[in-house]
């Protein structure tokens, strides 16, 4: 006998829901990559894809909600940083190169910095991502990490400066499970 039509209604309602709890319960680190969504400035509100660190930093334990996204001074990230103040408690946008990812991310920790996001000197890469990996030091840092795309981080801080604006706003970890690839507000240079 086929089960009752609102049974298997009830078991699909059930279903979506446990697809559609929030990814923080999980801890984010422990996956290949992780998404968030800009919501300001408007010209770069997408989803993004980023890349947690391989072997340093904490992990992504936290739902951020409106939490800001700032540049760093200097842009790479290699010696302290000069906007410390307005890093502190937010995510600092750092630029490959110049040193060590280990050493950026050391650099962003002493500011105070909730976290911090590399992305490429590459400002055409739009789908290789890179494994982050600590130097040959013996230095630590519990700051989560994570690498961006280079055409993305390059894109997010054309965009700061066009707009006058100091940071961008965004919301992470952002959720895509339940939305159909083709309806998933990507940047349109990204390949994913």
């Amino acid at each position: 006998m086929a089960a009752p039509m609102g049974s298997q209604r009830k078991f699909f309602l059930m279903l979506l829901f446990a697809l559609s709890v929030p990814v923080v319960q999980c801890y984010i680190g422990i996956w290949e990559t992780f998404f968030l969504k800009i919501l300001y400035p408007e010209d770069v509100s997408y989803v993004y894809e980023v890349k947690p660190a391989r072997t340093f930093g904490g992990l992504f334990e936290q739902y951020y909600d409106e939490i800001e996204l700032v540049p760093s001074l200097p842009a790479d990230g290699c010696r302290t940083l000069e906007n410390s103040l307005d890093v502190q408690d937010q995510i600092a946008l750092v630029k490959r190169g110049g040193c060590s990812f280990l050493s950026k991310a050391v650099n962003v920790a002493d500011s105070g910095a909730a976290a911090v996001f590399i992305y490429d000197n590459n400002s055409q890469n739009d789908w290789a991502f890179i494994d982050m990996i600590g130097d040959d030091t013996e230095r630590e840092t519990v700051l989560p990490a994570a690498f961006m795309l280079g055409r993305d981080g390059q894109r997010i801080v054309e965009s700061l400066v066009r707009n006058g604006v100091r940071s961008a706003v965004l919301t992470m970890p952002y959720n895509i499970t339940g939305i159909p690839i083709g309806q998933i507000n990507k940047a349109p240079w990204t390949l994913w």
